[in-house]
Order: C-alpha cells, then structure tokens, then sequence
C-alpha cells in the first residue's frame, strides 16, 4: 500500500528490510506494524487484510467479532517466515497506543486484537528512522517531474504550492516540435495546436498552459490519494484530494481569462469544461468520504453539496 519500488533510489540492502510481503510495496510510513516474535514489517491494511479482518473504521468501539478473531487464528502466521504470531495478552486483547500527533489521524488497529505486533515508530524508533530516510523519486516522474529526496519528506513535496507548479512549461519546452511533425493518430487529439495550448499574459509574462497534461497531473494526485485512502492514511489522502482539486480550479480560471481575451465560444471547449466537472465532482465526493472517516461531518456535508453542483447526477454525492 507504499509507494513502489519503481520509485525507490536507495540500494536494496537498504529498503528490502521494509517491504511489504503481501503488497510488496514500500510500507506505509505512518501505519508500519512490525510483528514483536520475528520483526517482519508490514502494511496494517495488507496485515489486517492477510488475517482476515474487516477494519470497520466507521466504528468507534475496538471490539472485533468473533467470526474475525476465529478466521485470524486460523491465519495467525507471519507471511514472511510463517511463525505464529501469538498474542501476547492473557486476555487475548492488545490494544493500540497512539501517540498525540495533530497531523495523524491514524485508526485503531484492530489487527493488534489478533496478533502481537506493534507500530513501527513506537516499537522500533530506530528502524522507522531508517526507513524515512530511503531514497525515493516522486510518483509524478511520468509527468517530468525529477524531485529525488528521503521517504519521510515525499508527502510534503507532494503537496508543496511549487514543486509542480512549471512541469506544464518545461513539457512545452522538451516537446516544441514543428506542428507538421508531431504524429496525430490518437483519436483524443483532435485540436490544432492553437486548441491544444492557450498562451495567457500574465504580468506581462506568457505562459503555454497544456490543459490535457494540468487533468493528467491532477489524475495523478487522485491516483496517490485513492492509494493513501485504501491504506487507512485518511489525513493525507484528503490533502491530496485537495492538491488534485487546487490543480482543477487553477486550469478553470486560466480558461475563463484565456476565453474572455480570444471573445470566442466554442463549443469544444465547453465539453472539455463538463469534463473537468465531472472529474472536480468525483474528487469532492472522494474527499467527502475521507472527511467521513475523520468525523468531519460538517466538510463532508459542504464537499458533497460542491459535488452535486458540479454533477447533479452524481449519485454517490446524495448517498454519502
């Protein structure tokens, strides 16, 4: 559920400690669980997924049912070297200490009702240091961008206001190319050149902004949130979410000034604006529901309100 080792820089005696057996991803940096009886370090939702546990996040309570817990001791073995993972609790229950952290808004592992692990940065310090310094590229690589940096600082640059901001430029750049000889059979690329970039002043200074590769980029950020969202990581998919949407909003206004100079209306550019919507309305509705796991249920409400605006017939809007 980490990040994948097509990103990873550091040599593998470094990283190969902290990978994911089950998803064989980098783990996750927040939710780690190294097993106390063999030291194996996993992702808690492959761990949880692996014992055979339904993570009810929507539930308050750390009770587990019994069906969980008779399917999980069936399963209790590591997946790395097969080794019992016995509770160590006479009670058979080991409850998860979290420690006061104002940008983690981590869940409870039920996983730790099952088996004896712990969290990596609580129970080995050390190694969870050595893991946020692996060398990793950015996700957004296909898209020119060539951040290189330690795992810990990834989250950051991804949600930093200019570390992508000039991928759109610099693409224009790598690619100024005749019009003559660029290949024009993909069915999706059916605008002439003066369609596919709009050139805007803005101080006086003119920028060629792709509109294609600003929603490919935004996609991207969706792609990652939906990935941090899926591993429990609730917090950081919803800044991601956020990331997606500011790219969305920046492409709309620089359209609405690129339309207000030229006076024109066409027709074109109206689909591509529904789609646009279509896409600010899904992430809204995603967003909303990582609101929904934070207990955030006043932004929830205001997010699905934006989704339903921009797509009235987006049925997942109403229903969240």
């Amino acid at each position: 559920m980490g990040i994948s080792t097509e990103h990873i820089i550091s040599d593998e005696r470094h990283y190969g400690p902290y990978l994911c057996t089950i998803c064989t991803n980098l783990v996750e940096l927040k939710d780690a669980l190294v097993t106390t009886s063999c030291s194996h370090v996993f992702c808690r939702v492959c761990l949880e997924t692996w014992l055979g546990i339904s993570n009810n996040n929507d539930s308050s309570s750390n009770s587990t049912s019994a069906n969980d817990i008779s399917s999980a001791q069936q399963r209790r073995r590591c997946p790395t070297c097969n080794q019992d993972l016995k509770i160590v609790s006479s009670s058979g229950v080991v409850r998860q200490t979290n420690r006061p952290d104002s940008t983690s808004n981590s869940s409870n592992m039920v996983v730790t009702h099952i088996a004896s692990v712990q969290k990596l940065q609580d129970a080995q310090p050390l190694a969870h240091r050595v893991l946020r310094r692996i060398r990793v590229s950015c996700p957004l690589l296909r898209h020119g961008c060539s951040w290189q940096g330690d795992y810990g600082d990834l989250h950051a640059h991804l949600l930093s206001s200019t570390a992508h901001a000039d991928i759109s430029s610099s693409s224009q750049t790598q690619r100024a190319e005749p019009p003559q000889k660029r290949p024009n059979n993909n069915h999706d690329d059916h605008h002439d050149n003066d369609n596919e970039s709009s050139t805007i002043n803005d101080g006086g200074q003119v920028h060629e902004v792709d509109w294609e590769r600003q929603r490919a980029l935004a996609a991207t950020f969706k792609e990652e949130a939906n990935g941090k969202f899926a591993a429990g990581s609730f917090g950081e998919a919803q800044e991601l979410y956020t990331k997606a949407l500011s790219l969305l909003l920046h492409v709309m206004q620089q359209k609405e000034q690129s339309t207000l100079a030229s006076s024109s209306n066409d027709a074109t550019d109206d689909n591509d604006n529904d789609g646009i919507h279509i896409m600010m309305a899904t992430l809204y509705a995603n967003r909303a529901a990582a609101h929904v796991r934070l207990r955030q249920h006043d932004s929830c409400v205001r997010d699905c309100t934006e989704a339903v605006r921009l797509d009235p017939t987006y049925i997942k809007a109403y229903m969240r």
